[in-house]
């Protein structure tokens, strides 16, 4: 067992490695230096000699690497002390800056899907025939305008369950916010699965410029295979379609500019099938989707894989990179991959952020302000960061309508790496990390084991989008 002398002697040796992390691909040889926040190209001698595979090194290494010192690389400096940057301004945005409001309309469904956080298969609750009050939604409206003076315009969304269940109750909660919010721009969005999408609900949605997100998985059988009608096997494609197409062919304008679709990938699935759907149906080809993965956060047993899952989402993504760079013959355009290929730029928003050392105080990327970008209010007026976390944790909660948000609480959550402190600070995936308290939460508390887990995955997914960036820049991509 390693003594606390042994260890702190480790702990300095540590200190003193250059904080960068090397990876190579066909193509060349590449160092990510932690403290500027840059990606090199360097030679294979050099790469090897940072390694410690290659002995000493060649002089024209040695050379190398003690230009790039002296060009400000290669610095060991690690964070000292964590604590999220926003901290010292919670009190100002909690106050000021509220942005979105999400409203639980009701706890109740229509479908019982079989992925959904509400479904039974997580640790959340799941559904019930819970409504929340008109008293309790007025309440949430209002503090939302109270605490959003610095903001431009605010957003409320309606959420449940399904919450058209309740259309009346949303009708009265805009009518009332827009009384409220008189001389603010107010945006009003809802997220349905559609199967209630129609007259007199329509109209109203689109007189009052609605988003409205709508629950699609893929062609009938993918759609059908978890998106099934309460206390049935039926599914809920036939009824989705017939309402979407009717709200194409009646509100050609308002569909285009504000509907849009939300496709939840199971990796079980055939993903060719759900790629040719969303690019190619005459309803959606020309609609805008967001895409994501079956999301594990909460769930005790991990998602079946298919083989051919991953190898056709790759070669979509390889189709879309020639496309990209100009190399097939006509224009190639994937919805499935648009968004990760948006994520690959990695300097996207950083241009005016270079810095040369990381500073003494800081914290891995992730965490938001809780309640700030996203206030989640469920059906009994209780406040979360988002709609993501467990209702049902003994920490998610961060207030209520009566109380407001707690400035104690959202410190709390939002300073996420107090827990793997040590950890994190060796971590040179550091500013790329997406763990915040729904990865930490165990129910009971912020676990470290429970960050833990993700921590492999995030470094893998960091490190394959530097060399899709590499790669694209290589070929001559311009982000």
């Amino acid at each position: 067992m390693m003594s606390e002398n042994d260890k702190k002697v480790l702990a300095e040796a540590e200190q003193r490695r250059p904080f960068i992390h090397l990876f190579k691909e066909s193509f060349g040889y590449f160092l990510y230096d932690v403290n500027m926040d840059e990606i090199l190209s360097i030679p294979g001698e050099v790469y090897e000699s940072l390694k410690g595979k290659q002995e000493g090194g060649s002089e024209d290494a040695k050379a190398y690497i003690r230009n790039l010192k002296a060009d400000g690389y290669l610095k060991t400096a690690r964070v000292k002390k964590s604590i999220h940057p926003a901290t010292k301004y919670v009190k100002f945005y909690l106050q000021t800056k509220l942005k979105h409001l999400t409203l639980q309309i009701t706890q109740n469904c229509n479908l019982r899907c079989e992925y959904c956080i509400y479904s039974g298969g997580y640790k959340n609750r799941t559904h019930s025939n819970k409504v929340m009050s008109f008293e309790v939604a007025g309440k949430a409206i209002d503090y939302l305008i109270a605490h959003s003076g610095e903001t431009e315009s605010v957003s409320i969304g309606f959420y449940g369950g399904e919450p058209l269940l309740e259309f009346g109750l949303i009708k009265k909660c805009v009518e009332y916010a827009e009384k409220a919010g008189e001389g603010r721009r107010i945006v009003f969005a809802i997220t349905t699965n559609a199967t209630l999408l129609r007259e007199p609900n329509i109209s109203f949605l689109a007189d009052h410029d609605f988003k409205v997100l709508v629950s699609l998985d893929g062609p009938e059988a993918i759609h059908n295979k978890h998106r099934k009608y309460a206390g049935g096997s039926e599914g809920s494609f036939d009824a989705l379609l017939k309402n979407v197409a009717s709200i194409k062919d009646k509100y050609p304008d308002f569909f285009k500019k504000n509907v849009s679709f939300n496709t939840v990938l199971d990796p079980e699935n055939d993903f060719d099938s759900i790629n040719d759907f969303v690019n190619n149906h005459e309803v959606f080809k020309n609609s805008q989707f967001n895409f994501s993965v079956i999301d594990e956060r909460y769930k005790d047993e991990r998602n079946p894989v298919s083989n051919d899952f991953y190898a056709q989402k790759n070669y979509e993504l390889f189709k879309t990179f020639l496309g990209k760079i100009g190399w097939l013959s006509e224009p190639y355009d994937s919805k499935t991959m648009n968004s990760y290929f948006e994520n690959i730029n990695i300097k996207k928003g950083k241009a005016a952020c270079s810095r040369e050392q990381l500073p003494e105080t800081g914290h891995h990327g992730g965490p938001c302000i809780p309640g700030v970008l996203r206030l989640f209010v469920n059906a009994d007026g209780n406040f979360y960061p988002c709609e993501r976390v467990s209702e049902s944790s003994k920490i998610t909660c961060i207030g209520n309508v009566y109380t407001g948000i707690s400035e104690e609480k959202a410190v709390s959550l939002m300073n996420v790496e107090r827990v793997t402190t040590d950890q994190c600070r060796e971590c040179w995936a550091y500013d790329y990390c997406t763990v915040c308290v729904g990865s930490a939460d165990n129910m009971e508390e912020m676990s470290a084991e429970a960050v833990k887990r993700n921590c492999p995955l995030i470094r893998y997914q960091v490190e394959e989008k530097f060399k899709d960036y590499c790669m694209l820049r290589y070929l001559g991509f311009e982000f």
